[in-house]
């Protein structure tokens, strides 16, 4: 894995913007299309908004999420619900935007049709159905737990090895979640870790010295580049 440091947030979120949109733009050279599935949380949005800023072809862009809170539409906890006020929302066609439908009471039925979108979302361009399908970007954060997308230590979810989006066990902080699974992830092209701020600084280290005791730990470390500020970075 690369590690890219930057001297600020500020700089962080503009290298990793213009990291994910330089993979985007290779995607559309070679295959007409792009696929860019993002994580929530609470670090990510500012680096959205420099994202937006990119000159890029959004047109070919499909963008899709990483996981998701099951809580109906519109929900303030739902990671979709901030991501349709941005501005990079804004830089997305709207038949080109796939939420994940959580709203459907049966979750696991949620979580296959998302699965359809995946495949259909990753052929285009060649005209083949891949299993796992492969997305040209998977952006990816880490909680102070270890986990990341809808992957926690305690969740059964973290060992699916069969479906390629899955619902999780148990509620974590709340909610129950729906998740893209690591055969999934790890079938990216280019996955983005990003990783700032003080608070994240300990968990990182963890990340940087391959901890298996972490579900970030089991994510594939070729084609990955993880962006983060000095106040984040390990040390090394």
């Amino acid at each position: 894995m690369e590690w890219i440091t930057s001297e600020n947030l500020a700089t962080a979120e503009q290298a990793a913007a213009q990291f994910i949109a330089n993979c985007l733009a290779r995607a559309i050279d070679a295959r007409g299309g792009a696929t860019l599935a993002i994580s929530g949380g609470e670090s990510p949005w500012g680096m959205f908004g420099r994202l937006a800023e990119q000159s890029l072809d959004w047109s070919r862009v499909h963008l899709l999420q990483v996981d998701e809170r099951i809580a109906p539409a519109g929900h303030a906890d739902r990671n979709w619900t901030r991501f349709s006020a941005s501005a990079l929302a804004a830089r997305v066609p709207a038949a080109n935007r796939h939420p994940m439908p959580v709203e459907i009471a049966d979750s696991e039925l949620a979580a296959a049709r998302y699965a359809e979108t995946l495949r259909e979302c990753a052929r285009q361009g060649h005209g083949q159905i891949s299993d796992p399908p492969v997305l040209d970007i998977v952006h990816l954060g880490i909680g102070n737990d270890g986990h990341t997308a809808s992957l926690f230590p305690d969740d059964e979810l973290l060992a699916e090895t069969q479906r390629r989006v899955g619902v999780s066990a148990a509620p974590h902080a709340g909610y129950r979640r729906v998740s893209l699974t690591l055969p999934t992830i790890n079938a990216a092209r280019d996955i983005v870790w990003y990783v700032v701020g003080a608070g994240r600084r300990e968990v990182a280290g963890r990340l940087f010295a391959r901890d298996a005791a972490i579900p970030a730990s089991r994510v594939r470390r070729e084609r990955a580049t993880c962006f983060t500020d000095f106040s984040a970075a390990p040390e090394t």
